[in-house]
C-alpha cells in the first residue's frame, strides 16, 4: 500500500525507518514531494480508482502500521466510499507493518482467511 499516500509516507516517517523509507523515495522519484509532486501524484491511489475501473478491493491493514500511515489509510477508504468503490477493510489491531509475514500468528491467519474468502467471493 505505499502507493495509498507516498507523501504520507515520505514526510510522516517513523523516525526508526525514516533513511531507508526517505532513502527508498529519493532513489524512485529522485527527490521529495515538494520537488516533484507530479510524480508522488501519479501514483497517490486516491488518483487511480474510479467506480468503472477499479475492481472490488481487500484493504487489511495494522493499526500500528510504522511504514503507511494508518491516517494515510484511513483517508483512503473514506475516498473509496465517496466514489462508490466495492471494498471491505480489514483493521488488524496492534499490527505493524506487513504483520501477515510472521506464519501462523493471528495477524496471518487474519489475512490468509479473509483474502481466501475474498478471492472465493470475487474471483472464482
Amino acid at each position: 500500500m505505499a502507493g495509498v499516500y507516498p507523501e504520507a509516507v515520505f514526510n510522516g516517517a517513523d523516525p526508526l525507518y525514516q533513511p531507508g523509507q526517505v532513502g527508498y523515495y529519493y532513489m524512485h522519484f529522485g527527490g521529495s514531494p515538494e520537488e516533484y509532486p507530479d510524480r508522488y501524484q501519479r501514483i497517490t491511489s486516491e488518483n487511480l480508482v474510479d467506480k468503472e475501473h477499479t475492481p472490488p478491493m481487500l484493504i487489511i491493514y495494522g493499526t500500528s502500521d510504522h511504514y503507511v500511515p494508518v491516517k494515510s489509510t484511513r483517508k483512503f477508504i473514506k475516498v473509496l466510499d465517496e466514489k462508490g468503490i466495492n471494498y471491505k477493510s480489514i483493521e488488524v489491531p496492534f499490527a505493524e507493518h506487513i504483520f501477515d509475514m510472521l506464519g501462523g500468528s493471528i495477524g496471518s491467519q487474519i489475512y490468509e482467511q479473509s483474502s481466501l474468502k475474498w478471492f472465493e467471493l470475487y474471483y472464482k
